[in-house]
């Protein structure tokens, strides 16, 4: 279950919980959120035709146990200036995992090496057709599941895109 936080000043970073946890006793695997500090940063873009927009989240890894993490994140706008921050409550769910996995209808295409966010890393490439004529791919981080490292999808001349900008451990 994910939780917003009701307001900006709620979503201050913490230091408190400064632990890192391994899930070796679960089937499930949550290893971006597993370590406090962590952070990662996706760049997304909107085109329509000739116009383009652009804004980028920035993800901190909060706190984390065997249950779950808290993580902060922000949106920034076209501006660079902060639109929103949240804190996360992420439970260590089924349900959560399946949010890191591949869009359900999505084939593999491959395996790929791609380099963002300053290295390489070996991927695994989806393609998917969505609902409404929306075609898109995807690049799935094969050394930090569930970590996205672009996507992109497109229906007519408007297109949405991400790539990841920046990861610290």
């Amino acid at each position: 279950m994910l939780a917003r936080a009701p307001d900006l000043a709620a979503a201050k970073e913490s230091d408190s919980g400064k632990h890192d946890w391994k899930l070796e006793d679960k089937d499930l695997n949550f290893a971006l959120f597993q370590k406090v500090g962590r952070r990662w940063t996706i760049k997304l873009t909107f085109q329509d035709g000739k116009q383009e927009a652009s804004g980028r989240f920035e993800n901190r890894v909060l706190r984390c146990d065997e249950e779950g993490a808290v993580v902060l994140t922000r949106f920034y706008g076209p501006s660079g200036k902060l639109v929103v921050a949240a804190k996360l409550a992420i439970e260590f769910t089924p349900e959560f995992e399946a949010l890191l996995q591949p869009a359900p209808n999505a084939e593999k295409k491959g395996e790929e090496t791609v380099k963002v966010a300053g290295r390489k890393w070996i991927c695994d490439v989806y393609t998917m057709k969505l609902e409404g004529g929306v075609e898109g791919e995807e690049w799935m981080s094969r050394d930090m599941p569930g970590l996205r490292l672009k996507s992109s999808a497109m229906k007519g001349g408007r297109k949405i895109a991400f790539e990841l900008t920046e990861f610290k451990d």
